[in-house]
């Protein structure tokens, strides 16, 4: 998983389009959860994350989004659950996060 400012968020994309030659950027399941228009609903990217958390894959997604979907609630929705799990608890094998001074900041919420 790679989590990174919005702004870089297609620019991994296209990384790993570039570095990944013919099907294997499709076969490896490369998703971005946050700037395409297919993306931007909650159902979508429940479907996303569900698709990725079964097969594995790459998943892209901006620092907002993933504080968004991550954030405590007192009352946990189903699809509530499929984010924390994908995302959290256990979460993904191996984390990358762009621009990680941003992590610094405690007033960031990140």
């Amino acid at each position: 998983m790679v989590v990174c400012p919005l702004s870089t968020v297609l620019i991994w994309e296209n990384e790993f389009r570039i570095w990944l030659p013919g099907d294997t950027f499709t076969t490896l399941n490369v998703c971005e959860l946050a700037c395409s228009k297919t993306s931007k609903t909650s159902k979508t990217r429940e479907t996303k994350i569900k698709k990725w958390l079964n097969i594995g894959g790459v998943l892209i997604l901006g620092y907002e989004i993933f504080r968004n979907l991550t954030k405590e609630k007192k009352k946990l929705t189903e699809q509530d659950e499929v984010f924390r799990q994908a995302l959290v608890d256990p979460g993904p094998d191996v984390l990358i996060c762009d621009e990680g001074h941003l992590l610094k900041n405690e007033d960031s919420e990140i």
